[in-house]
């Protein structure tokens, strides 16, 4: 539900069917350095992954003519760079944090958790009826790219663990029964709210007044009692196809204005119609009871600590830069094949 200011690589990479919907021709690549951040090196093809996705989302967003016609890709070229060079640092941001506390992305104990990791996504992909070299060509990939993304998820597990359990530096650790009672009342007392929703997407070309008028006759049914949101799911009124399972979420992890909205509301309400940049959605905050809170807390910790270790990468991911050294300036992104 955010907009596409930072591409987080292992979102992408780890869920292997979605990549696949992003194919395209794949040229040679080569695992040539392009320049340093934090002290490490950036290579070739993990700037040309990025390029091609931040490409692509720009072209959906102003048009599919924006890298085609010569004066409007110069005009997008700063937004590009802007882009690009800020989303390279969010991997880097990882190793930083991680060596400062004794990992490192060469550990025997990193490395066999990676290999591990990928060859579970090879038998997934294999299901899907894809080989790993045809899914790494289609989604504009190569193995060293993949299995560094996998890397520094890996790293990013520690770090939250080493963060939560060791350094106190992330409330509520998943080792106390202790801290996990007071994790308990946090999400009991409001810390995370449920929801369901009605959401109606603005796609391009769309009238976005009559989205709007969609999504209050949609609220309309569900204030009258005309209509669930089951009976609207996959429709007309309703182009969410997860109603089935509720959204239960903490601070900071949903578009901010879908967020605020949910968080206003008391249990069984129903919002106004909350515009966002994707859309118009309808909000019905549900009861968050003691059983599901129990049943579900281990994995509600868990969010809370990605959560709480995200806001930390995205503060020291802005104190980083990629120095790019005279091979990647030479590189421009506009044209990069």
């Amino acid at each position: 539900m955010s907009k596409y200011s930072v591409i987080r690589l292992t979102a992408i990479l780890l869920i292997t069917t979605a990549v696949l919907v992003l194919c395209a021709s794949c040229g040679a690549v080569s695992y040539k350095s392009v320049g340093t951040c934090a002290g490490f090196e950036v290579y070739e093809d993990e700037l040309r992954f990025v390029t091609l996705q931040y490409r692509q989302m720009m072209a959906d967003e102003y048009g599919e003519d924006i890298w085609t016609d010569p004066k409007k890709a110069e005009s997008y070229r700063e937004e590009l760079y802007r882009n690009v060079l800020g989303n390279l640092t969010v991997n880097y941001a990882v190793l930083d944090l991680a060596r400062d506390v004794g990992y490192k992305a060469d550990d025997e104990d990193v490395k066999r958790m990676t290999e591990t990791r990928l060859a579970g996504y090879k038998t997934e992909l294999a299901n899907y009826g894809y080989d790993y070299d045809q899914f790494l060509a289609e989604a504009n990939l190569t193995d060293r790219l993949y299995r560094f993304t996998l890397t520094c998820d890996i790293l990013e597990g520690q770090l939250i663990y080493a963060y939560a359990n060791d350094l106190g530096i992330i409330d509520y650790c998943d080792v106390t029964a202790q801290d996990k009672q007071k994790f308990y009342d946090f999400v009991i007392g409001g810390g995370f709210v449920l929801t369901y929703h009605v959401f109606v997407r603005n796609d391009e070309g769309e009238d976005t007044e009559a989205n709007r008028s969609k999504a209050a006759e949609a609220r309309e049914f569900l204030v009258s009692g005309k209509k669930t949101i089951s009976q609207m799911v996959g429709s007309n009124y309703n182009e969410d196809l997860t109603e089935t399972k509720p959204y239960c979420f903490t601070k900071g992890e949903m578009d901010p204005v879908y967020e605020e909205a949910a968080f206003k509301l008391e249990v069984g309400e129903i919002s106004p119609v909350v515009e966002t940049e994707r859309g118009f959605y309808v909000i019905v905050r549900q009861d968050l009871t003691p059983s599901y809170a129990t049943t579900n807390l281990s994995t509600l910790l868990q969010q809370y600590q990605y959560q709480a270790m995200s806001e930390i990468l995205e503060a020291h991911q802005k104190e980083l830069s990629v120095t790019l050294n005279e091979y990647g300036e030479s590189l421009d992104l506009v044209s990069l094949k």
